[in-house]
């Protein structure tokens, strides 16, 4: 998954995921794991249904570079 996302508490003890380069996308999971797989499948719904109207797809961000010290 290159989209960045948004993963934070949700009020109803879960976490909340979105994706600001794909709006459409919010999602949720009971833990990190089954949210990233949620976010996962969402994206790959919110992109197909965009091919599907011929919408404009975001670029993926260029990787981010880790350094370590």
């Amino acid at each position: 998954m290159d989209y960045p996302l948004v993963i934070e508490p949700d009020d109803n003890e879960t976490l909340l995921v979105t994706c600001p380069d794909l709006p459409e996308v919010t999602t949720f999971g009971e833990d990190e794991e089954d949210a990233l797989q949620h976010a996962s499948d969402a994206i790959e719904e919110a992109l197909a249904a965009r091919m599907a109207r011929r919408d404009s797809i975001p670029p993926r961000p260029a990787p981010r570079r880790v350094r370590y010290e």
